[in-house]
């Protein structure tokens, strides 16, 4: 049944009746190539081949040992065993046991009358299966806790209907040191001035996921009020079905470039129409004057006259390109 895996399967049977242990024994190696199988007598024996033995993928428990038995029994060996997934073995007088036993975190229960090579199998694919996604879902949920926890901007989980803050990681405590102790007691609207909390309300609301700017002012934060630019999404959450993700980025530099950017362009089309309009009428009289001398090269008398012209027009013009070399300089 469970011949395709990889490496060898490793089970631990704590069984104190050798008959029993016999029998299961016999069914194990049946259906399964490559198996090793550890035999402890009781919990003491299981302690230590899980302390210093090979690594065991799969654990069968009877229900009554010599040094503890029922629900302590199962609470023990779940303690002792960490996460390695564990089979009941019982009689149907134990049957009570073995189903409150589920609710404690066993994978799976069997009935040592009923038992046979088929229904092992199943029932071992079954808790192995199990067992691999369950660890699948606990890597993806610890790889998204440290993203999350590790990220240098601030981010929050919130749940969907209060809006009320249930995670916040390590930048978001850092952005406000005065309120990250209680976060879990605020609503994250409450991060947020009264003219942008309906605005935030709506857009988390209203919409599946952020799309577009969305900037508003976060007050009273260890920089200071800044601009922030909110993104969220939801993201399912094992406990209550699903969160909404928060994350802010700062972008109040990113404003004051983009203003400044803005002023510097304002004075630049000033200068431009300045130098449009100002230069316009010294280099007008520059040019009638070159046409004047053109047209009439013969007036002498004239010329004098002209030439101081052209020389005062072409020192206003000098005078008004310093000028705005000046302002372009200030801006």
């Amino acid at each position: 049944m469970l011949s395709n895996r990889a490496k060898p399967l490793n089970v631990l049977v704590i069984e104190d009746n050798l008959g029993d242990y016999i029998l299961l024994e016999d069914y194990l190696l049946e259906k399964n190539k490559g198996i090793q199988i550890e035999h402890a007598q009781n919990l003491s024996q299981a302690q230590d081949i899980l302390n210093f033995k090979l690594e065991i993928n799969l654990i069968f428990l009877d229900l009554i040992l010599p040094d503890a038995s029922g629900i302590e029994l199962v609470q023990a060996c779940l303690k002792m065993a960490d996460k390695t997934p564990i089979i009941i073995l019982t009689g149907y007088s134990d049957l009570h046991w073995a189903k409150r036993s589920l609710q404690l975190g066993v994978y799976d229960f069997l009935v040592k009358d009923e038992l046979n090579p088929n229904l092992l199998g199943k029932s071992m694919a079954f808790t192995l299966n199990r067992h691999f996604f369950i660890q699948q879902v606990e890597r993806e949920r610890q790889n998204f806790a440290r993203l999350f926890n590790l990220s240098p901007q601030p981010m929050w989980l919130l749940e969907p209907q209060k809006l009320a803050i249930t995670h916040a990681n390590q930048a978001a405590c850092e952005l406000y040191p005065d309120k990250s102790k209680v976060f879990n007691n605020l609503s994250f609207l409450e991060l947020f001035g009264e003219e942008d909390r309906i605005s935030i309300q709506e857009l988390i609301q209203m919409k599946n996921t952020s799309r577009g700017q969305h900037y508003f002012e976060q007050p009273n934060t260890l920089e200071g009020n800044i601009q922030v630019e909110l993104h969220f999404t939801r993201v399912p959450d094992m406990d209550a079905g699903e969160a909404i993700l928060i994350q802010a980025n700062n972008v109040t530099r990113t404003l004051d470039y983009i203003q400044t950017i803005e002023r510097q362009n304002a004075k630049l089309r000033k200068i431009a129409w300045d130098q449009s309009h100002r230069l316009r009428a010294p280099l007008a009289r520059i040019m009638s004057i070159v046409n004047l001398i053109q047209a009439h090269p013969e007036s002498v008398e004239d010329l004098v006259s002209w030439l101081n012209e052209l020389k005062y027009s072409s020192e206003e013009m000098d005078a008004v390109l310093k000028q705005l070399v000046n302002e372009t300089k200030e801006g």
